[in-house]
């Protein structure tokens, strides 16, 4: 008779009595080989073969545990968990009669297959010898590999609460975490939209922008003149003094009914009462050019305009899916196909990634976007937390340090460890991590509950205000989370291409999650702007600091929440009303010594 119909009947019969309560999940499981043992990335290649034997090993004692009392996985209907399944593989049963044979846990990422003799193109299906050891070579569901952190090896592994009992308690095993879900941090305003559309043209021709851009906006955005009136009234030699900016490119705003949320991070709020304020962005020529932005999200769709990559121009950039999510974990594309469109299903819109979107194209879109010539790259995840850790990893090992900027606009509570360390990690090795502070109208500084990534302090923490401007004040947004730990604030009501999806040319979206790319672009071009300097965390986090604008945000949740508006470096307020005395509208601009005189 089968044993598991057996082991069903048995179960059945208990549950029918006492009940059973089972809960099965993922959890991250910590290994230590010696706490003197390095990064192992740093190491020598001889170390690293240790230790992946060490693991190894270890992940076969695992393995055996979880065989030995899978009992323990029987779910409320008495039923067998079926991701234990594959205990009924026939290669790997073999071992438990030959002491000197044991699973090969594949390591896509790392390597391990060192530990066999002779790998070959097709090992992973046949049993190799090395020291008088069989090793199968298989990749299991049960327990896999997540990734080096600090001086440790994360595994995931699928425990019930015996096993987890049995594993965590493990003398090599340093903690033991738990997966769960994280959100996405923005709200995508589709249903309310109106098919409102203006086309128009960036014209990146440094300095010769014809900018004609007085139109009128919603309520809730910014005012402007309705006069069509084509002069010149802003100085581009000004704004070079001011910004040290090698050449400045204008784009006019010709969105109307949608927020103007560029124009309000390259000006101060110093407009003098009843003149009309200025909707041309104004960014430095290079636009983060030579710079990678990266992205932890749903998704992207890039073969389309809005996503130009200048093919053939000296300023010609990338901008691809570079992994997705499969069988919970992170994998490099291969197809071209994957390059070009990767969508994580079951994420809100089903089959469109219009978070990933949204995010992206604020960065780094053509039209509605900071950094127009940075390189953008997808990493197209799940909202589990280990796949966070796991994306983060991917970018590690390829992405490169100081040139990188990583934008996760996704949160949720509770503490990491391995997210912790697995940042820091990152940040160590010069990347630059900007987060948002999440949607929850809340102090997200304090340890309880903990909000993951705000609370984290190796990240630049990103709040939201309106976008708008009320007598020279901005407007902290309603939803917007707040503390000490939030480094800055962004405006967070956004707009975003439709790239096939709606019926509407462009939607309004708002939240934290479209305020930190907004940081992640400026960052960006920061770096772009200075490429002989070495850029990490904390010298980002101080020049986003010393260039934001201070002390004009209304409505801040809390005492200690530093009072700080990102701003690109440019803070000259121009103005079509003051065409004729280009400075006449600036009411901190001191005409006399052409210098400005602000406490911003």
């Amino acid at each position: 008779m089968n044993k598991h119909f057996i082991l069903f009947i048995i179960v059945f019969l208990v549950n029918c009595f006492v009940g059973i309560n089972a809960e099965n999940d993922y959890y991250i499981v910590a290994i230590l080989r010696n706490s003197t043992d390095g990064y192992y990335d740093d190491e020598s290649i001889s170390y690293q073969k240790t230790l992946d034997k060490f693991i190894n090993d270890k992940m076969n004692d695992i393995y055996t545990i979880i065989d030995n009392n899978k009992e323990s996985y029987i779910l409320k209907n008495g039923m067998l968990d079926k991701k234990l399944d594959e205990l009924d593989n026939i290669n790997l049963k073999k071992r438990h009669n030959n002491i000197n044979q044991k699973i090969l846990f594949i390591n896509e990422r790392r390597s391990n297959y060192h530990l066999m003799d002779h790998p070959s193109s097709n090992s992973k299906k046949k049993v190799k010898k090395s020291l008088n050891i069989d090793y199968i070579p298989f990749e299991s569901n049960i327990v896999r590999h997540l990734c080096p952190i600090n001086n440790y090896i994360a595994i995931v592994v699928y425990l019930s609460e015996k096993t987890k009992e049995k594993i965590c308690n493990l003398d090599y095993v340093l903690y033991c975490e738990k997966d769960y879900e994280l959100t996405e941090e923005g709200v995508i305003n589709w249903e309310e939209e109106e098919e409102k559309e203006e086309k128009y043209d960036i014209n990146d021709n440094n300095n010769n922008n014809n900018n004609n851009n007085n139109k009128k906006l919603n309520k809730k955005s910014l005012s402007s003149s309705s006069s069509s009136s084509t002069e010149i009234y802003y100085d581009i030699e000004a704004i070079k003094k001011e910004t040290k900016w090698k050449n400045v490119s204008v784009q006019s705003y010709k969105f109307k009914g949608y927020p103007n949320y560029l124009a309000l991070i390259s000006q101060s709020p110093n407009l003098k009462k009843g003149k009309t304020f200025d909707e041309n962005f104004y960014y430095p020529s290079s636009a983060g050019y030579g710079i990678d932005i990266y992205f932890i999200d749903s998704g992207i769709i890039v073969n389309h305009d809005k996503y130009d990559t200048y093919k053939g121009t000296s300023y010609e950039r990338n901008i691809t899916c570079d992994a997705l999510t499969e069988n919970d974990k992170i994998r490099a594309t291969i197809t071209s196909e994957e390059k070009i469109k990767c969508v994580i299903e079951g994420i809100k819109t089903v089959g469109y990634p219009d978070h990933g979107i949204g995010v992206t194209s604020v960065a780094g879109g053509k039209l509605l976007g900071v950094a127009k010539k940075a390189n953008l790259h997808m990493i197209a995840s799940k909202l589990s937390y280990v796949l966070h850790i796991d994306s983060l990893d991917f970018i590690l090992k390829n992405a490169i340090p100081h040139k990188t900027v990583i934008n996760i606009s996704r949160g949720s509570t509770g503490y990491s460890a391995a997210a912790e360390n697995k940042i820091n990690e990152l940040v160590r090795k010069g990347f630059i991590i900007i987060v948002s502070a999440n949607n929850n109208s809340v102090n997200c500084c304090q340890k309880k509950p903990f909000h993951y990534y705000p609370g984290h302090s190796g990240t630049i923490s990103v709040g939201a205000i309106d976008t708008s401007l009320f007598n020279n004040e901005y407007q902290s947004s309603y939803y917007t989370n707040f503390g000490n730990c939030v480094d800055i604030f962004a405006p967070g009501n956004a707009t975003e291409p439709n790239l096939g999806y709606y019926k509407k040319d462009y939607i309004k979206i708002y939240g934290t999650s479209f305020a930190a790319p907004l940081v992640a672009g400026v960052a960006a071009t920061i770096m772009s702007e200075n490429p002989n300097i070495e850029f990490d965390q904390e010298l980002m986090r101080k020049t986003l600091i010393d260039l934001s604008i201070k002390d004009k945000i209304k409505g801040l949740g809390s005492k200690d929440t530093p009072n700080r508006l990102l701003n690109n470096g440019k803070k000259i307020v121009f103005s079509p009303d003051c065409y004729k005395n280009k400075f006449d509208c600036d009411i901190s601009y001191n005409t006399s010594t052409t210098k400005t005189k602000r406490k911003l």
